[in-house]
């Protein structure tokens, strides 16, 4: 058996958050997992399982899988795998013949806790994914360590734990965990404990306590192109499912090699305090702890014929005579660089081109600046290899032949030039598994900047948003910074009426040779800032202008929510039992919290919220507490589908309390809109429990679970709740604007 696998790693605080979206995604409850492993050095290249039985000390009854050779000694890892529950840890025990051992002795009827692995060492390959060979043998009696040091034969290592969840969605396998040990412990010992020790002993090995997120796809034949391909495409659908969420992707391989003392490649120039490690490097940590040091590691074994070296094809030089002279120029004499870069908050990267010989406009306090203002990619530039995304920092050509000299008149008309730019594709945040990509994406992007301002060579400045927040078009955060960065925030500073923004992103159907837009984004921003928004067609090729649509416009909700409130009102929410149980149900973002604040706290109901409670268990057990205690309660959660909402709907039968149910109508794109007024613009009025901004993917997987209540499942009734903005005006002008 073979497994194609990627590798996310997210902070310990977004856990939850992504315990409920993969939920959602996969349409089922977390599985939890809790493991024991028991590291193990092999000290001869491994045999089919269960054809060594016969060696001696072992008397295992082995479930046998075939498993095809191809593996090299010291480069696959070997293991025990024993399941747990909480109750197995720190058992005290009078010692026994019997319990001074591990046992894997099966009753009837039971599933096996016992495992024998190993895994080879993963190939990254080309496919985008990793592939390694693996095999995992129930062990049916016995004591498993005695069989392995006596059959491997096998040296103990150490021994870790591994704590999470497993999700199945199609044909991946989705495992959320993290890696705990015992500080300090392991390594004096020579064999593994009998018994694990107190669970609240445990710690994880990355000091942060985030957590792993593998995505596995098993093939059974690797040599089938065609059954393996379709492994790799579901693997990849769902790194890209998962995107914006949890960044999918191969590590690098030398963190995969048990031969090398790995060291992260940030951390090899400059002396930094424990890297965060994820599991295939602390499985790899663990292992080496009892390894000798390999000063020459000599060469692998292979199969493979040596190819001869490549012949060299001479190269045109593009090293210019002014290059070599500024080589042996002396560096007091040089020219200062004239692209200087600064980064704010780890997510917006900021650009400055100088030019020493440009125009000096003269500034008039009183008078307002005009700013002309253009999107980079696929309007001041394109790819000159004609594929979507440029290869390297060469890639590119003018998107017309006219730009910069159009760029450089409007200079010479004393307009303020600059470039903002979403850059998702960056990443300023350093992150070990990533490394090596994400530094040549941003050196490849610098490069590629400094080249086009080169070429146009007027004072100008690029800010680009790596990350989804404030900074990220639509939302006016680099608009903000650049008016702070030429001290044009006094609302009187700049001529909007003449100031324009350029950009591709106008929501435009596909049209003669030209594919439909991906967004609105850029048409959106000119509105929030009251620019003039052109497309690079009108405004370089002075084209007229396209119909376009928005995906969703704030301004149309009110609108609608105006002409609704004239014909009908709401009904207020009325209590109709003494106690009784209110079960929210609708999406993130669709109003359930403030519902809550505004209508049913007034009226003495409890809010049982599991973003708070964080277990489902924790919510029907305070639920229960309040109800016996004479207290109505509000569950304040998404409740999508009848499954979830059958834990409540039973806890008010056995009460022998009514229930009710609220569903919140608000749609995906409300809602999504909502989510990122409320996490964008933390305030006491507009995120009181400063929550985080949410992942397209948790609105898509509510959706996909979503099935309307019905009075069949229980409900005393069902009431429908429309979206509503409650606020003052500045709240409302603030909400007015374009998010998404």
């Amino acid at each position: 058996m073979h497994e194609l696998l990627l590798y996310g790693q997210l902070p310990a605080p977004r856990h939850e958050q992504v315990l409920k979206i993969l939920a959602g995604l996969a349409a089922m409850q977390p599985r939890p997992v809790l493991e024991r492993h028991i590291v193990y050095k092999p000290t001869r290249e491994p045999d089919e399982p269960g054809a060594h039985l016969g060696r001696g000390g072992g008397s295992q009854t082995i479930g046998g899988k075939p498993v095809k050779q191809g593996t090299v000694k010291s480069l696959y890892y070997t293991k025990l795998v024993q399941k747990l529950g909480e109750e197995d840890f720190g058992r005290a025990q009078e010692p026994t013949a019997d319990n001074a051992r591990l046992s894997a002795n099966v009753k009837s009827g039971e599933e096996p806790k016992w495992s024998f692995e190993f895994q080879d060492l993963p190939d990254t390959g080309d496919r985008g994914v990793t592939a390694r060979l693996a095999s995992s043998t129930d062990i049916l009696s016995g004591d498993p360590h005695a069989w392995m040091i006596a059959t491997g034969p096998h040296e103990f290592i150490s021994e870790y734990y591994v704590q999470g969840h497993r999700f199945v969605h199609g044909n991946v396998v989705i495992f959320l965990h993290r890696i705990l040990h015992e500080p300090g412990v392991r390594s004096l010992e020579k064999a593994p404990k009998v018994t694990p020790p107190a669970l609240a002993a445990l710690q994880p090995f990355d000091p942060s306590g985030a957590y792993i997120l593998e995505a596995k796809v098993r093939v059974q034949d690797l040599n089938n192109q065609a059954v393996l391909q379709e492994g790799v495409d579901e693997l990849k659908a769902f790194a890209s499912q998962m995107k914006g969420c949890v960044e999918l992707d191969i590590p690098d391989r030398l963190s995969l090699d048990t031969r090398v003392r790995y060291r992260p490649p940030h951390l090899r120039a400059v002396q930094a305090t424990a890297p965060t490690f994820i599991h295939y490097v602390a499985t790899n940590r663990v292992w080496n702890r009892g390894m000798p040091e390999r000063p020459n590691l000599g060469k692998r074994p292979s199969d493979r014929g040596v190819s001869p070296p490549p012949a060299k094809r001479k190269q045109q030089s593009t090293t210019t005579n002014k290059a070599v002279a500024s080589f042996f120029t002396p560096l007091s004499q040089k020219e200062p660089d004239p692209m200087t870069w600064r980064v704010i908050n780890d997510s917006l990267l900021i650009g400055r081109y100088s030019v020493k010989t440009a125009m000096q406009l003269a500034q008039n306090g009183k008078a307002e600046r005009k700013i002309a203002i253009f999107d980079f990619d696929s309007t001041l530039i394109t790819t000159a290899s004609g594929k979507k995304f440029g290869r390297d920092a060469t890639d590119w050509k003018w998107w017309h032949n006219g730009i910069p000299q159009r760029l450089q008149k409007l200079h010479e008309e004393g307009y303020l030039v600059a470039v903002l730019s979403n850059q998702a594709g960056i990443s300023l945040k350093p992150d070990p598994k990533t490394i090596k990509s994400d530094q040549k994406r941003l050196a490849d992007f610098k490069s590629k900047v400094a080249a086009v301002f080169k070429q146009l060579e007027l004072p100008i400045l690029i800010y680009a948003a790596t990350s989804h927040d404030r900074y990220r078009k639509p939302r006016i955060g680099m608009w903000e910074e650049l008016l702070e960065d030429y001290d044009l925030e006094n609302a009187d500073a700049v001529d909007l009426n003449n100031s324009f923004f350029v950009g591709d992103a106008a929501g435009r159907e596909a049209s003669g040779g030209r594919a439909k837009d991906f967004s609105c984004g850029d048409r959106n921003f000119a509105a929030n800032v009251g620019l003039q928004f052109h497309t690079p067609e009108e405004y370089f090729l002075g084209e007229d202008p396209s119909p376009f649509t928005r995906q969703f416009d704030p301004t149309t909700v009110l609108q609608e929510e105006s002409v609704s409130s004239t014909n009908a009102s709401q009904k207020p929410f009325e209590k109709t039992s003494a106690i009784d149980i209110v079960l929210f149900c609708g999406s993130p973002g669709a109003g359930k919290s403030t519902f809550y604040w505004s209508h049913l706290q007034p009226l003495g109901y409890a809010r049982i919220n599991q973003d708070i409670l964080k277990t489902r268990e924790k919510c029907l057990k305070a639920a229960e507490e309040l109800i016996g205690e004479g207290t109505s309660v509000a569950i304040d959660n998404t409740n999508a589908d009848q499954d979830t909402r059958a834990y409540w709907t039973a806890l008010a039968k056995r009460l022998n309390v009514p229930i009710r149910c609220v569903v919140f109508t608000a749609s995906s794109d409300l809602c999504e809109h909502n989510n990122a007024v409320r996490a964008l613009n933390v305030s006491p009025e507009a995120n009181p429990e400063q929550r985080l901004l949410l992942p397209k993917l948790a609105f898509a997987s509510f959706a996909k679970k979503y099935k309307e209540p019905k009075l069949s499942e229980g409900f005393q009734d069902i009431i429908k709740v429309d979206f509503r903005f409650e606020g003052s005006e500045k709240q409302k002008d603030l909400w007015s604007m374009f998010w998404l």
